[in-house]
């Protein structure tokens, strides 16, 4: 065999290796997405099966809060306080976290025990919160109508987050979403 065949043969061989033990993080990332989703979607829907049909949150909607929240419960929040939310606690004697970048603030991150405490925490602020009034009262609105606009339930949310664009992001995230 000349050794321009043996170069060849070898290039082959790695190339087919590297296809074979390689799995993109696109892969893996999907499936890490897809599994998140699920999870967050298993708990959502267990808190609508206790609530008047016309108090529930959409479930793209909390997936979304949730997906943008806690970077599909990457974050250290989600990671070491079950918070997928951003759920701030102001009763200091209570299970929190401290955010790195207001140690000092007067409040913290809640701590849940489950993920699914975190969902229906979240969940339970959006239906009875005197601030998200105005999300209630369009919620039931389009459960009247049977027409949901989940764009126009997060315009109503525009008092859940410092980040000015938020908003615009978990719109983004529901488009996403729905597309899949």
């Amino acid at each position: 065999m000349s050794p321009m065949s043996e170069e060849i043969i070898l290039k082959f061989i790695c190339a087919t290796l590297l296809l074979l033990c390689h799995t993109p993080s696109d892969y893996l990332d999907y499936d890490y997405q897809k599994k998140f989703t699920q999870e967050i979607t298993d708990c959502a829907l267990n808190y609508n099966s206790s609530i008047y049909p016309y108090n529930r949150i959409p479930i793209t909607l909390v997936q979304a809060q949730a997906i943008q929240e806690s970077n599909w419960g990457r974050s250290r929040f989600a990671t070491e306080g079950n918070n997928f939310f951003g759920m701030k606690e102001f009763d200091l004697t209570e299970p929190h976290m401290k955010a790195k970048l207001k140690p000092n603030a007067p409040w913290g991150l809640r701590k849940y025990h489950t993920m699914c405490d975190s969902v229906e925490d979240y969940m339970d602020l959006l239906s009875t919160s005197y601030k998200y009034e105005e999300f209630q009262e369009l919620l039931l609105m389009q459960w009247f109508v049977n027409e949901v606009d989940l764009h126009a339930l997060v315009d109503t949310l525009y008092n859940y987050a410092e980040n000015p664009n938020y908003m615009e992001e978990v719109k983004n995230l529901i488009t996403k979403l729905e597309a899949t």
